[in-house]
């Protein structure tokens, strides 16, 4: 009698489950754990060791060994580890052998269907060289599987549920974060929409944010260690693993110490569960988004969720159950070990027929529709609701990738020349703002305020102010805020009816005010005093709620202020030895602050001139003097920094889509730039020396302030317009 093998080959640990008719249980992988590190040692004769082993000879040789190398999967640079280079797929088909030894010996046979599962968010690009991995490993027949479904597998197996019940899974593992809605259907599970996440997201990025509390602490300490010095490398290894241990001891205690030994020094540093929660807050919140899209993509509303099922090792974190309880209202389900769910529901189709996730070929569902795949040995079938039925049958993997559907063809890039503009020549303006509700833009010239066509530039109306202004920000949609100074340490709003074309009676703005951004679409808007103390105020009812900032320095002139759609980010000063980043959420005025992790300076951080964040909070863009810098808005990492070669303006507009960024530079060079890599795909010339970028009249047209007057450019001949 054969048995079935469900495998996750996670970023941080491997786990394995083998059911039969009988039961499904876990297969022990580790020396002394059920599962075992993803880690795989080179060693000098070329022989690949994985797991426990990896990690002992890891101490000596730090050079030698690859860990949390599923995040790169698809990343065509190979890692480089002794004498020889390996990509992902390379990694991860040495850790699936492994396995498969392993159980093989344990069971005395092979197993007769091997089942892997993968994070439900990759594209087809990241399943497709996935798919790899199991061809490398001399296992050509194995099946796949998303996470988050593999996970629901294993609770309907274990819990009765009943048909029509519907669960959402959220999935926090050690590198990624999955969020998935399900339905109990009468032959196992079947997704609802589509799955969201986040894809670099997970307990390796809190072991971070503790190294870098530290290191905080420290005063540099850590950042400053010569990493030429093999003392100073293993010291930091040390203290990594360490990092580890106080993240989960602070998941059953509220407080944990962690030793750090460094050459010549020694000292502890205690951390509460409190602080740990304060850092790493905003990254759960993304969590929190990601979970809520999924629901938007099945139809699905919190009330008509039977639960929520936590899964991964990263969930047992007390604030996730918090925070999603919070969000959802729902009750909140924990598996006993919730690193196992995903292993165990994937060794489970052997026992009976169950659903899994649709091959990568097939076209996106509407967004209450249903996919579901039958698991079968050897083949599957793959039945799709909606207007009619669809089915086939998914022979053994290829290795060879499919080819992109005619959609996702990449465009032709824009031409790169700019038509000429639209030219209007008045007096330097003191601010610009585009209107989000009706292609018109409002210009401030001193004691008066102006109206234009957006598409034409031509003038609507003009009013005048009793006091000169020096801000802009849209209240609604028929009013603008001219803020103005009126004494030191105080700004008022006036408010002005675009309608009616009059000045209402000021308002007052709390505190002499460093940024100021409209939100929620115009009811909102945020400002940054010169005390660090962040505030929103509802612009209808003149409400404020506030929020001061931890460390905030008065004197600093070198800070960084975006604003997203639902989250504030401030750099108080990016000069500092270890700058420290604060996340306001704009909704419940919760503050995080983190030392800014080293992966999100950019080479020069006191070059930084400007930040821009993008509507859904997903991407953080900085500008300095001479590069662009894409960072992840959950974790802080780098996606790209791409050098401009010249001196830029302080100033990023972003297309509708969201995939296109416009850049400026000084001398009226206009850049177009994918937003999701930095790369240039055209340009042109303004013509005069511009100041700030907008786009208008819902990304037709392209604003460009320069120092004597407005110039607006079409934009139907540049990509993503």
């Amino acid at each position: 009698m054969g048995y079935c093998l469900g495998v996750d080959l996670g970023t941080t640990f491997v786990a394995a489950a083998r059911s039969d008719d009988s039961q499904v249980e876990m297969v022990t992988l580790g020396d002394r754990s059920v599962v075992m590190p993803a880690a795989v040692y080179v060693g000098e004769d070329g022989e690949l060791v994985v797991g426990e082993a990896a990690d002992r000879r890891a101490s000596s040789s730090p050079e030698r060994v690859a860990r949390q190398f599923k995040r790169r999967l698809g990343d065509p640079t190979p890692m480089r580890l002794g004498d020889a280079s390996y990509s992902a797929s390379d990694l991860l088909a040495a850790l699936l052998r492994e396995v498969i030894a392993r159980v093989s010996v344990i069971e005395g046979e092979p197993p007769s269907q091997v089942v892997l599962t993968h994070p439900a968010n990759w594209g087809p690009f990241r399943r497709a060289v996935f798919e790899e991995v199991p061809q490398a490993a001399a296992v050509p027949d194995a099946l796949t599987l998303t996470e988050p479904e593999a996970a629901a597998m294993h609770y309907a197996a274990t819990r009765r549920l009943d048909n029509d019940e519907l669960v959402a899974v959220y999935d926090l593992g050690g590198g990624t974060f999955d969020a998935t809605v399900v339905r109990k259907v009468p032959d196992g599970v079947a997704t609802l929409g589509t799955p969201e996440g986040v894809e670099r997201l997970g307990g390796i990025d809190f072991d971070q944010a503790l190294f870098e509390f530290i290191d905080h602490t420290a005063d540099g300490a850590l950042t400053a260690l010569d990493m030429g010095d093999p003392g100073n490398v293993t010291a930091l290894a040390r203290l990594r693993q360490d990092c580890v241990l106080a993240k989960e001891a602070l998941s059953v205690d509220t407080e944990a110490v962690v030793p750090v030994f460094l050459p010549g020094r020694h000292f502890d540093v205690r951390v509460t569960r409190a602080e740990f929660e304060n850092m790493i807050r905003a990254q759960l919140e993304s969590t929190i988004i990601a979970l809520s899209r999924a629901l938007r993509t099945a139809g699905v509303t919190a009330d008509e969720l039977s639960a929520v099922l936590l899964v991964g090792g990263s969930s047992r974190i007390p604030l996730v159950a918090r925070m999603v309880s919070e969000e959802l209202g729902r009750p909140i389900l924990v598996d006993t070990h919730p690193k196992y769910a995903v292993a165990l529901g994937a060794a489970t189709p052997a026992g009976r027929p169950l659903t899994a996730p649709a091959p990568i070929t097939t076209p996106p569902p509407a967004p209450a529709s249903v996919r579901s795949t039958l698991l079968r040995t050897g083949a599957a079938a793959l039945a799709l609701a909606g207007a009619g039925a669809l089915a086939w049958t998914l022979a053994a993997p290829s290795s060879t990738p499919p080819a992109p559907p005619a959609s996702a063809a990449a465009a032709p890039p824009p031409p790169a020349v700019l038509p000429a503009p639209r030219h209007l020549a008045r007096p330097k303006a003191a601010a610009v703002l585009v209107s989000r509700s009706e292609p018109v833009i409002d210009v401030l010239d001193g004691a008066s305020l102006s109206e234009l066509d957006a598409a034409t530039l031509a003038p609507r109306w003009t009013v005048a102010l009793p006091r000169p202004g020096t801000s802009l920000g849209e209240l609604n949609d028929e009013s603008v805020c001219v803020g103005t100074g009126t004494r030191e340490g105080s700004t008022e709003c006036l408010p002005v009816n675009r309608a009616t074309r009059t000045v209402d009676a000021a308002f007052p703005l709390p505190g002499e005010v460093f940024a100021t951004s409209p939100v929620d679409g115009g009811t909102s808007v945020v400002h940054l005093n010169q005390d660090g103390v962040l505030s929103v105020m509802d612009v209808r009812t003149h409400a404020v709620r506030s929020a001061p900032l931890t460390g905030w320095r008065r004197e600093t002139s070198r800070s960084l202020v975006g604003v997203g759609g639902h989250r504030a980010y401030v750099v108080g000063n990016v000069e500092a030895p270890v700058p420290m980043l604060t996340t306001v959420n704009l909704d419940t005025m919760a503050v995080t602050t983190i030392p800014w992790p080293p992966t999100a300076r950019p080479a020069h951080p006191g070059a930084t001139s400007f930040m821009r964040v993008s509507p859904d909070d997903d991407t953080l863009y900085l500008v300095t003097d001479h590069d662009l810098i894409g960072l992840d808005a959950a974790t802080m990492r780098q996606r790209f920094q791409v050098p401009q070669h010249a001196q830029l303006a302080p100033s990023v507009a972003l297309t509708p889509d969201g995939r296109y960024l416009y850049l400026l530079t000084e001398d009226g060079e206009l850049r177009v730039v994918e937003a999701a890599t930095g790369r240039q795909v055209s340009s042109g010339h303004t013509g005069r020396k511009p100041t700030k970028i907008f786009t208008t009249d819902r990304g037709r047209q392209l604003l460009v302030q320069t120092e004597d007057g407005l110039d607006l450019f079409d934009t139907s001949a540049f990509a993503g317009a």
